[in-house]
């Protein structure tokens, strides 16, 4: 099984780590208390993007219209 790792820290020091597992293909990120991830961070998007697992390996989409400004 490859796992999945992530880290997010604010910049109030705040630390928050989720480990995701491959029975999900998709993990949706975001603010949104129905996210899979709920962010730590007020500043993000409801729904910042999403991770996939695919063809053995992880990515991940972005979903935040300011990322294509």
């Amino acid at each position: 099984m490859k796992q999945l790792f992530i880290e997010q820290y604010t910049h109030t020091g705040e630390k928050k780590v989720w480990k995701l597992g491959t029975d999900k293909h998709l993990y949706t990120f975001g603010k949104s208390r129905t996210a899979d991830i709920v962010s730590i961070d007020n500043d993000l998007e409801f729904w910042e993007g999403v991770f996939e697992f695919k063809n053995d390996s992880w990515s991940y989409v972005s979903t935040n219209s300011m990322s294509y400004k």
